[in-house]
């Protein structure tokens, strides 16, 4: 097991403002304000680390949802997590009879009838 010590910058910071009050040498004073100093810097800097690491883990297994129409009219549902593909399907499209117009009507003198995808724009919006 690993222990971190963390250190309290913000004490430190000001012990060292403290020192630089109490010492009557200009270079001991340029000193302990350039240690308060470096203290305060990393103090920011760690809160920026966490604030990231913070928003990391916000960001982390979030799944994405894209779907595609394709040319057929089904449409592919691909959800993706962290940029890689967890689940991938296609939705076949409701088909309806509809004439043919290539083809010769039959013998009883009805129409051929082949069937089209039908997309229902209420349908599409709801899978949205």
């Amino acid at each position: 097991m690993k222990v971190e010590k963390k250190a309290d910058h913000t004490a430190l910071s000001q012990l060292t403002r403290q020192m630089a009050g109490q010492s009557e040498s200009s270079e001991f004073k340029k000193i302990f304000t350039a240690m308060s100093e470096a203290e305060d810097a990393l103090e920011q800097m760690e809160t920026v680390a966490e604030r990231l690491k913070e928003a990391e883990k916000v960001g982390e297994g979030e799944v994405v949802t894209h779907k595609k129409f394709l040319p057929d009219g089904s449409i592919e549902i691909i959800e993706t997590k962290d940029g890689k593909v967890v689940e991938r399907h296609k939705k076949k499209p409701h088909l309806v009879p509809v004439a043919d117009p290539t083809k010769p009507a039959g013998p009883d003198g009805k129409p051929q009838m082949k069937l089209e995808p039908h997309q229902s724009i209420a349908e599409l919006l709801m899978m949205m």
